[in-house]
Formats: C-alpha cells, sequence, structure tokens
C-alpha cells in the first residue's frame, strides 16, 4: 500500500515558498517552516500549515511532525552548516525522502557523505534543462536514473497519413510512442494503438535514446 504524500518544506524564501505553492497545486498537504515571521505570515495563504520558530531543532521537527512526513524540501542552501545540521537531524527522524538545497558542488558532496538521499543546486537543474532545450528541438525532460534516455514532443509533418504500425519507429530507431494527438484534438492518448494513424497539425510524444531521437523526421 502506497503511503499518502505529505511534504515538509523548511525555509520559505522565493524558492521555498515556488515549490510549496506547486506541489499544494498538485493536491498535497504541504507544513512549511521558517525563522522569518514576514516569510510565515505571505506563506500563510498558500501552505496547508506554516509555523514560525526561532530555532529549529532535531526536538522542534518532531514537535512539529516533521518525522511523520514522507518527504522533506529544505530550502536555505547558503548556509553550509545549518542545511548540514537540519539535514542530519531529518535523517535521524527518519524522513524517507530528504531534498536539500545547496550552494556548491562541495555543499553537495558533504551532504552527500552525511546520506541526504537529494543534495541539488537549484541553477545546475535549470541550466541543464535549459540546455536539452536548446540542443534537442521537442524536449520535455529526461530520465532522473538516465539523463541521456529523453521526452521528446515533436510535429507530425513526414509521418501524416501513416499508422503507428506503418510508422515502425520502435523497430527503425528504437523510441517508443507514448502519446499522440490529432489535428483536432485538444488533449493526449496516451499508450496509443498501432491501427491510430497521424494526422498532420497533430503533434507526438517520444520516449527514446538522445542518440535515436535526433535521427527521426516526423
Amino acid at each position: 500500500m502506497l503511503l499518502e504524500r505529505q511534504i515538509g518544506i523548511i525555509g520559505l524564501g522565493k524558492f521555498g515558498l515556488s515549490f510549496g505553492r506547486r506541489v499544494c497545486e498538485l493536491g498535497f498537504p504541504v507544513i512549511g517552516v521558517d525563522r522569518d515571521q514576514h516569510k510565515v505570515n505571505r506563506a500563510q495563504d498558500v501552505l496547508t500549515q506554516v509555523y514560525q520558530t526561532e530555532v529549529i531543532s532535531r526536538e522542534v521537527l518532531q514537535q512539529l511532525g516533521f518525522h511523520e512526513l514522507t518527504h522533506v524540501m529544505v530550502c536555505i542552501g547558503d548556509d553550509v552548516s545549518n542545511s548540514a545540521l537540519l539535514g542530519m537531524y531529518l535523517l535521524e527522524l527518519g524522513v524517507p525522502e530528504l531534498w536539500v538545497k545547496t550552494a556548491t558542488d562541495d555543499h553537495r558532496l558533504l551532504l552527500t557523505r552525511l546520506g541526504v538521499h537529494h543534495p541539488f543546486i537549484p541553477e545546475d537543474m535549470a541550466a541543464e534543462h535549459l540546455a536539452y532545450q536548446l540542443a534537442v528541438p521537442g524536449f520535455i525532460d529526461h530520465l532522473p536514473f538516465d539523463p541521456e534516455v529523453m521526452i521528446q514532443r515533436l510535429p507530425v509533418t513526414a509521418l501524416a497519413g501513416k499508422s503507428l504500425r506503418e510508422a515502425a519507429l520502435t523497430n527503425t530507431y528504437g523510441v517508443q510512442i507514448i502519446a499522440l494527438r490529432g489535428q483536432a484534438e485538444t488533449t493526449f492518448r496516451y499508450v496509443p494503438r498501432a491501427d491510430d494513424r497521424f494526422e498532420l497539425g497533430g503533434e507526438l510524444v517520444l520516449l527514446g535514446h538522445r542518440k535515436n531521437l535526433v535521427r527521426i523526421k516526423t
């Protein structure tokens, strides 16, 4: 049985609050914590629960119920010592998925050695995503466990009129069509059938290795 996701955010600055807003929009409960009362006030109409505390210690985190959360995001990346301490506390409390915002590669390495599951530098993630968007037309995202495997969205041109079976993209290029949209359709059909046909003005979404995706003319 899957546990319901319950998310905690420590640090309600620009990044933390933006992240929390998106998670709430996806329908998950979010607890936010910050030392700054102004940031707490700003987050009250956005997050499920918000707390202001001067000291964020192991005991305070437990009192606020962070040991019961499934995911925690620590967003105080510029403060190396505090983020490391919080990472240690949250790991000791048994948080299953811990993300910690970092400022430098050394900071990320330190947190990795502490056992933090997902230390990350937001600027690096954004830059990588933008670079792929420039290099690979229609790029949506890559798989986290294999950055060379990508999801790509492309318009239908040369394939118009053919069925998926006739196009044989999987056999020819080693890629998989995971969604298809006709010219008049406003939403995609996922896991399309072999007899579905490509329509001029429509779109398809592909999953495959980068070197295979760049060979395809759709």
